[in-house]
């Protein structure tokens, strides 16, 4: 998984800054992909309080994303979220060391994905990105924080948001030396 967590390193980048992550009535879960600040409010209804712990329009963007361990125990999930990879995928992962490898073990994984609304779809290669990023945001704060804020700030997502170049740096610093730190997150989508 090592190898993983190290081809993983800027994936994290592709979700988007924001985090609006809660559970929908219908059972599905609303995953923030698109980088859009956390409204506050409930997908169903759009009136209730978020119960994803995500960034709020209006905070300091310095809260870690909710991981999927969490959010799979929402009874509104009924534990239908993880896991996401087979077994399999996840020997293929190991024996990776570059991405055109780890990209063939995606495709190649036959856990059918979850559709989470939004138009996203739940699979393998999502959920190790999304809970690298998890991690990176947990274990990587201020550094992760600091560097959302500034991508809402500058109306950027990811790797294309050059106005954010020192704060992303150190991001990508932290990330490479997390190494195993991030195995349990990785690993809750097997």
């Amino acid at each position: 998984m090592k190898t993983l967590a190290t081809l993983c390193t800027l994936s994290f980048l592709v979700l988007g800054c924001g985090d609006d992550d809660r559970p929908r009535e219908d059972g599905g879960i609303v995953l923030d992909r698109d980088g859009g600040g956390d409204t506050g409010t409930r997908a169903d209804t759009g009136t209730r309080p978020d119960t994803g712990g995500g960034v709020d329009a209006g905070s300091t963007c310095r809260e870690a994303r909710t991981d999927l361990r969490v959010l799979n125990m929402d009874p509104m999930a009924m534990g239908m979220l993880l896991p996401r990879c087979s077994m399999d995928t996840a020997t293929c992962l190991s024996a990776c060391e570059d991405q055109a490898c780890a990209d063939a073990c995606y495709a190649a994984d036959t856990t059918p994905g979850v559709d989470v609304g939004g138009g996203t779809i739940l699979d393998c290669e999502f959920c190790n990105n999304y809970q690298f990023e998890v991690c990176i945001s947990e274990m990587c704060m201020p550094a992760y924080g600091t560097f959302i804020c500034c991508a809402e700030a500058n109306d950027c997502t990811g790797a294309s948001c050059p106005a954010c170049a020192t704060e992303l740096m150190a991001v990508q610093t932290c990330a490479q030396g997390l190494g195993a730190s991030c195995n349990a997150h990785l690993q809750a989508c097997f």
